[in-house]
């Protein structure tokens, strides 16, 4: 399927520490986009390294769902951090947009113009 929507995903590690950070990204039914970002320091925000694609209107009804994986490299929470997946659809107003996401100990905080989530950690150390 063609779609015809683009945002790019930026990233700020709000973990104590260093960490690597991967966002999964799917469309409804359409195949998982992800992608890892270089290892962040705490506090950093990363370039916009993720393009994801999505359809809006009528005759597209689908909804975006996001999860996150975050290695904590060092500090007081080092460890593998994964989150529940999150619905947050992007609409018209994010097209060509870049949209900053946060991870933290508190969740992962998903960030579209019009919906937002933070759908907690399912595992973490």
């Amino acid at each position: 399927m063609q779609h015809d929507k683009f945002a790019k995903i930026q990233v700020t590690n709000n973990f104590p520490g260093n960490a690597t950070v991967t966002i999964h990204h799917i469309y409804s039914t359409s195949p998982d986009e992800v992608h890892t970002f270089a290892t962040l320091a705490a506090n950093a925000t990363s370039g916009a390294d993720l393009q994801v694609s999505y359809m809006t209107g009528i005759m597209h009804p689908g909804h975006d769902y996001w999860t996150a994986e975050v290695t904590v490299l060092d500090g007081a929470c080092a460890g593998t951090w994964k989150s529940f997946q999150g619905q947050a659809t992007l609409k018209d107003s994010d097209n060509n947009a870049t949209l900053t996401f946060m991870v933290s100990q508190a969740g992962f905080n998903i960030q579209c113009h019009e919906n937002n989530a933070n759908p907690g950690w399912s595992t973490h150390p």
